[in-house]
């Protein structure tokens, strides 16, 4: 069993961590190289994925009701939509979406992202770690809706700054961008 006992050293590693995310996350730029985008940084995106969460988990918890996560659904989300770029942070930028071969280098991205959590407590690395490589494998509800909301709130970011398309034209974009993944919820 894992101590879970918050000691001063925790805490104090806990906090250290969490510093050294959150201000990665404010430094790390999208889109970098990319012509067609202004960009935002990890930290706002995040943010934004996180509200998307927050507007859309009513719908997600009535749709889900039945199933066997579901005492935890929202919670796991919400973990996971944070966290989802932590391997970003960990290397200091973000590879342009076009450039980057996606999935080639999971395990070297969790490794990156372990080693930038070593000074936190092992359970709270272990809760961390588990939706984190989930949304890596794409093996779990969770990880496929948190995969939706990172392409939603992605893309809807591309049209405001960029192409300057604002509501209710935009909406209607990232709606149809996202079609494509149908059938893993009908939110």
């Amino acid at each position: 069993m894992k101590d879970t006992n918050l000691t001063p050293q925790y805490a104090s590693n806990i906090i250290e961590t969490l510093t050294d995310f959150q201000l990665g996350a404010e430094k790390v730029y999208r889109f970098i190289g990319n012509p067609y985008v202004d960009g935002d940084n990890i930290a706002e995106h995040t943010a934004r994925i996180v509200r998307l969460a927050i507007y859309t988990m009513p719908f997600l918890v009535e749709e889900f009701k039945n199933h066997p996560d579901i005492s935890h659904l929202a919670e796991d989300i919400y973990v996971t939509v944070l966290t989802h770029d932590d391997e970003e942070i960990a290397q200091g930028f973000d590879m342009v979406t076009f450039l980057k071969n996606h999935d080639s280098r999971n395990q070297e991205e969790i490794d990156s992202v372990k080693n930038k959590m070593s000074k936190m407590p092992a359970v709270s690395q272990d809760y961390v770690m588990k939706q984190f490589i989930s949304f890596r494998e794409q093996d779990t509800l969770v990880s496929q809706i948190a995969k939706i909301l990172d392409h939603v709130a992605g893309n809807q970011t591309k049209m405001e700054q960029k192409l300057g398309i604002v509501n209710p034209d935009g909406a209607k974009f990232t709606i149809e961008y996202v079609e494509k993944y149908k059938g893993v919820s009908k939110t």
